[in-house]
């Protein structure tokens, strides 16, 4: 995208995308770490359940709403935040 500002000056200073760049791989980053979070969580949680009790992700399964696990899908913690 700054290659097009730089070929069509009249679109702008190219210079002013570099915060909002900057800005973007930060949040891309950051983003990335909590999906490295969650995906840990996930595993931790799975491991327990298997260790437990073997027949536990079994009977889980047969309860589970679809519905109501999308709805709830969301591994951002608020004491994270």
């Amino acid at each position: 995208m700054k290659d097009v500002y730089q070929k069509t000056p009249q679109m702008g200073d190219p210079n002013s995308l570099e915060p909002k760049i900057s800005e973007t791989l930060g949040n891309i980053e950051r983003l990335r770490l909590e999906i490295q979070k969650c995906e840990a969580w996930l595993a931790d949680a799975e491991s327990r359940m298997l260790s437990n009790r073997p027949d536990a992700v079994t009977r889980y399964n047969r309860h589970v709403d679809p519905a109501s696990a999308l709805n709830n899908n969301n591994c951002t913690h608020e004491k994270d935040r």
